[in-house]
């Protein structure tokens, strides 16, 4: 009898395992929703340029509109925009990611605002859909799965100190800023920040800031998204990982 027992015991142990690995290899190709969204998020803010929620607190919706055979996600991502000042809704598409990483074609993989349907064929040509991974043409971004506040106070010291840095070039007062941010990093350490000033003749300008870990920076003053793209490229912008 005390074999069978334990004959039965370890049959159950058995069955345990099978659908405890069984879980775990279906989470590891297939994360729940909500660690997917958390992923989409995370490219929507590094990838398209205003639309940062760099603290994940849920400001944004993200909705999933179709999937390619290799895994690729077109998405939804509806967020304030810092540029434009209001809210807007951008399409993007996302290349894949792991349990590290996310990557995307950078400042190619979106459309910001209104769009038409050839737009989004257009935008999926641009990605590579339905067609095998091209990892040289991709950027990558770290994941975040749970607030790290040694990481988010390294990152306001640095923030602080482009600020100081920003207005003596400029030229202006820190109580001018009324909106500001970091937005992006590149795979060398370069980081782009954000600023919105109020002018003394009541105009407002918008300026985005590229700064080195010397903190020798360069900005510009933003008339439209081009803008942003140019600049990088200017100064040394390190596309791909």
């Amino acid at each position: 009898m005390k074999l069978k027992t334990n004959k039965i015991a370890f049959i159950f142990l058995g069955i345990v395992a099978v659908i405890l690995l069984g879980y775990l290899i279906y989470t590891a190709i297939c994360p729940p929703t909500h660690l997917e969204n958390n992923v989409l998020q995370i490219a929507g803010s590094y990838s398209i340029p205003g639309m940062q929620d760099p603290d994940l607190k849920g400001s944004s919706q993200i909705e999933v509109l179709e999937r390619d055979s290799y895994g690729r996600i077109l998405y939804s991502y509806s967020c304030y925009n810092s540029i434009t000042a209001k809210d807007v809704v951008a399409i993007a598409i996302c290349q894949k990611s792991d349990r590290d990483y996310v990557y995307f074609y950078e400042d190619i993989c979106y459309i910001l605002g209104e769009y038409e349907d050839g737009d989004v064929d257009a935008l999926k040509a641009t990605n590579d859909w339905e067609s095998p991974y091209n990892e040289s043409k991709m950027s990558r971004r770290k994941i975040k799965y749970t607030f790290d506040l040694q990481i988010i106070d390294d990152c306001d010291q640095k923030f602080y100190t482009v600020q100081k840095v920003f207005v003596k070039a400029v030229g202006i007062k820190e109580s001018n800023i009324y909106n500001y941010g970091f937005v992006d990093y590149d795979a060398n350490g370069l980081a782009v920040y954000f600023f919105a000033i109020n002018n003394e003749d009541g105009t407002k300008n918008q300026y985005y800031v590229i700064s080195n870990d010397s903190y020798e920076i360069s900005y510009i003053r933003i008339n439209q998204l081009d803008d942003i793209v140019s600049f990088k490229k200017e100064n040394g912008w390190k596309y791909g990982y």
